[in-house]
């Protein structure tokens, strides 16, 4: 059960390590998207969404995911959610980086009863991961993202996942 909450956890934690006003002196603003998956169990996530960087190697990131995934009977479904997570990162070129990330998940299943009814029904999940990974700066605006994450989800009839993640941002702002 707390596991769900880690997420929210997360991102209240984010705003105390900061000074109050430590979102209007942001360096860099942009929009980034994030495209992951794995073949076995079947993953795969597109998460399009904003970056707010504070000196170019502390790294906050807000989506919108849409996720595909497999439950441990084997059957998959389509989720979508909202992703929180923070990166960190040298402020080099080509830089490793660290992240831990959390997203909410919704679903309406249908599915049918005994009787032959379709029986729709609204399902909540969760998911948090930690990531390790490259960052190579094209140039001051984009930035490319290659990473590694463990995704531990929550009910625990999903799967948990290795994936593979690439993501762009343009920090336009």
């Amino acid at each position: 059960m707390f596991r769900s909450y880690v997420p929210v956890l997360l991102f209240i934690c984010y705003i105390f390590i900061f000074p109050d006003n430590a979102f209007s002196e942001l360096s860099y603003k942009g929009l980034s998207l994030n495209i992951g998956g794995y073949p076995s169990p079947t993953f795969l996530s597109v998460e399009p969404g904003v970056s707010l960087s504070y000196e170019k190697f502390n790294e906050l990131r807000l989506a919108l995911a849409f996720t595909w995934m497999e439950t441990e009977a084997g059957e998959e479904g389509g989720h979508f959610g909202l992703t929180v997570g923070d990166r960190l990162s040298l402020a080099r070129r080509i830089s490793p980086l660290i992240g831990f990330s959390g997203t909410f998940y919704f679903s309406v299943d249908t599915r049918t009863d005994l009787y032959g009814n379709e029986v729709k029904e609204a399902e909540i999940a969760g998911a948090f991961y930690p990531e390790v990974g490259l960052s190579f700066w094209i140039n001051d605006e984009i930035e490319i993202a290659v990473a590694g994450r463990y995704y531990f989800t929550v009910p625990s009839k999903y799967l948990n996942y290795w994936a593979i993640n690439a993501g762009i941002s343009f920090m336009i702002f």
